[in-house]
């Protein structure tokens, strides 16, 4: 949050926190630089008992105010105002919205089932929202069974179990329809609660899981399917985030809390050596409980996620999870080793490790990776040799990377290359020569990267290349034109003011995008060229996450 604010008032380098003490009194001191005009800052669903955070927020600035929304009250805070659920009349409006198009009526349906329905969402606007939508033109006979199970609840005098109801009604649904859709949904439950999820992430693991397409789109598709049902937000951060191309760094989905909690909820209902997906939260009190038995459980989940805010070491825990498949990692801190446990993955085919902390983690225990019974202890590790075969890296935001190691030039087999907002990047090896299967390189928001090498000719499989927003790059390498399997040119956000002669020679080239002012550039090559389509286009970002993947 503070970093956003930094990014937000137009500043480019953003402290080095050292820890949430230091961030907030950063903020502070940001706040009160920042001018005459009043602020209006909203907490939103701020979770109970969390009087120690807003702590944080307690200095004092003349005509500024914050706003607290939040399941609780924090009376300690000052005065407290409570929404009250929807009245009936608002809340069949709204749920009529959801549930009906707007060129048909409800006259196919049985008045008290509608009011049934709704009564039963007890004026909570989530709850009539993903009901309304889960409902959205299925027949009669699938209202008649969702009135059923409604009223089988009774009188409900909790006001969260009479939404928990509704909402698992729609899960239900949801399954009926499209099972895949709905294992998806639950995995989302493998993130920590109130984030937003990198949707690169989620593609890595689905397909691995479920056999989906490797470009993204079917993982896509379904996350926008759960959107337009409102079990999930989806955010794309670019407005020029183009799809087609596979590309989804700029796309993050967040799930409701009571919608995360109620998978997980039904993720639990089986032991814990029984259960599909494993989710443990390690809190200050360290690993939750197994019980008093010696001997560590051993776990049939497909999927383990691990969320924790405390130093993960080696042996912090065991566990015997030789049917793992995909492990995630969420950390908070600065440090993480990965697991002893790992060694016993003997089925893991997907990793991923996503920061939400303040600073760049420091991942180390690499070599559990690899099958290198020689390595010592101390021995520096390369993916390279860890990983030979290797076909997908993406890397965004790597804050503290100022140039690509020489080594991930030997990742011969590597296909698709991504680093984004690493903004400290300011060079390329020129071994890069090296990665001759390579035919998607993106490049993006690395604003101190000056130019390409000129060994980049030798990528004669490359089909993308992505500069957007490279803001330091001026020129293009002549050795460009070499690139004659290119399709596809991204240089918005660049600075570049001159092509060079070799661009002529790209003539597979069919989509090139970069700004207004850029457009003038490339007229001397359009002359005979009816297949070329230049777009000018405009829009920025700013990064927020960490997030390392490796396929």
């Amino acid at each position: 949050m503070v970093d956003k604010l930094f990014r937000h008032k137009g500043h480019s380098h953003v402290p080095e926190f050292q820890s949430d003490e230091d961030a907030f009194m950063h903020m502070e001191k940001l706040l009160k630089k920042r001018g005459p005009n009043p602020l209006l800052l909203v907490l939103d669903d701020v979770w109970p008992h969390s009087e120690h955070f807003l702590d944080n927020f307690k200095f004092q600035i003349p005509g500024d105010k914050i706003l607290v929304t939040s399941k609780s009250a924090f009376p300690r805070f000052g005065s407290s105002y409570e929404l009250k659920p929807l009245s009936d009349e608002d809340a069949m409006t709204l749920f009529v919205h959801s549930a009906l198009p707007t060129n048909r009526n409800s006259s196919f349906l049985d008045k008290s089932i509608l009011n049934e329905i709704v009564n039963a969402c007890r004026g909570n606007p989530l709850a009539l929202t993903v009901v309304g939508r889960s409902l959205c033109e299925q027949p009669v006979a699938v209202w008649h069974d969702t009135f059923l199970e409604l009223s089988k609840q009774g009188p409900v005098v909790e006001y969260n179990s009479a939404l928990r109801n509704c909402l698992q009604q729609s899960l239900k649904l949801l399954k009926n329809n499209k099972a895949t859709v709905k294992e998806c949904f639950m995995d989302l439950g493998l993130f920590p609660e109130g984030q937003w999820i990198p949707a690169t992430a989620l593609i890595d693991l689905w397909v691995e899981l479920y056999e989906l397409d490797e470009d993204g789109v079917n993982s896509i598709a379904i996350l926008r399917d759960l959107h337009a049902l409102n079990l999930v937000n989806l955010e794309v951060r670019r407005t020029d985030a183009n799809e087609i191309d596979g590309l989804y760094n700029d796309h993050f989905v967040m799930q409701h809390v009571l919608l995360r909690q109620l998978v997980n909820d039904e993720s639990s209902l089986e032991p814990v050596e029984q259960r599909k997906r494993l989710i443990i939260e390690v809190s200050g009190n360290g690993f939750p409980n197994w019980g008093e038995e010696e001997e560590k459980p051993c776990v049939s989940a497909r999927l383990l996620s691990i969320t924790t805010e405390e130093i993960l070491t080696p042996n912090l825990f065991d566990v015997q999870p030789p049917e793992v498949e995909v492990l995630v990692l969420n950390v908070f801190t600065k440090y993480c080793m990965l697991p002893e446990f790992m060694k016993k993955m003997e089925k893991l085919k997907a990793l991923i490790i996503t920061n939400y902390g303040f600073l760049p983690p420091e991942i180390s225990n690499f070599l559990l990776l690899c099958s290198l019974p020689n390595l010592k202890s101390n021995t520096t590790i390369r993916l390279s040799s860890a990983m030979p075969n290797l076909l997908e890296i993406s890397m965004d935001r790597c804050i503290d990377m100022k140039s690509l190691p020489i080594w991930f030039c030997d990742l011969v087999h590597l296909k698709k290359l991504s680093i984004s907002s690493c903004w400290e990047l300011s060079e390329l090896p020129r071994e890069i020569r090296k990665l001759v299967n390579l035919e998607v390189l993106r490049l993006r928001f690395c604003i101190q990267l000056a130019k390409l090498p000129e060994t980049i000719g030798s990528l004669s499989k490359l089909r993308i290349l992505d500069i957007s927003d490279c803001a330091s790059i001026m020129q293009l390498p002549n050795e460009i034109g070499d690139l004659y399997n290119l399709r596809k040119l991204y240089m918005k956000g660049s600075s570049i003011s001159e092509l060079p002669p070799s661009i002529a020679n790209l003539n597979h080239l069919q989509n090139v995008m970069c700004d207004e002012e850029t457009t003038t550039l490339w007229k001397p090559f359009l002359k005979n060229r009816t297949d070329l389509w230049i777009k000018a286009g405009q829009g920025g970002c700013i990064y927020l996450y960490y997030y390392f993947s490796l396929s």
